[in-house]
């Protein structure tokens, strides 16, 4: 139609909008340190049995990472999705595979999950903004309030200390 690529391409960034991500992953051997960390971003430090019975303890995910509130949750090892009425997630779950991403209410999408084939906990931060600029500073934003690894100052987007 006459349309260069770059012209098409600008009008998708109008349309859709601009896409950055940060992804990294930290080393765990220990699946039962894997599963505390998991459990405690679950359930909390205390937990708490669920009313409901549908599962083992009450679900109680962070409100906030870093000073940046949580506005959904979906945890697909449990099977439970905040965003839904009924709770129940729409994509598979696997009771067998640590995953459960993190909405927040800046549009920050925080998803972390244990790798299938290495003793890895690997994160995916992903983002959307109007301009190039603005999804490419909210991976920065979000990662201020949070601890940095002195090793790697890649892992600065989720603070496992005191899990």
């Amino acid at each position: 139609n006459g349309t260069k690529i770059s012209e098409y391409l600008d009008s998708l960034y109008k349309k859709y909008g601009y896409f950055a991500s940060a992804n990294s992953y930290f080393i765990c051997y220990e699946q039962e340190t894997i599963d505390r960390i998991f459990n405690k971003m679950r359930f909390g430090a205390s937990p708490q049995s669920d009313e409901t019975g549908r599962f083992a303890h009450k679900p109680l995910y962070p409100t906030h990472i870093g000073e940046h509130k949580v506005a959904n949750v979906r945890d697909l090892t449990l099977g439970y999705d905040t965003s839904k009425k009924d709770g129940v997630p729409s994509l598979p779950v696997s009771p067998s595979a640590q995953m459960i991403t993190f909405y927040l209410e800046n549009g920050c999408v925080f998803t972390l999950r244990t790798s299938g084939t290495e003793p890895k906990i690997k994160y995916y931060l992903e983002v959307s903004a109007a301009t190039q600029e603005e999804a490419e500073s909210r991976p920065r934003l979000l990662s201020l309030p949070c601890a940095a690894s002195s090793s790697n100052p890649r892992l600065t987007v989720f603070n496992t200390a005191s899990l």
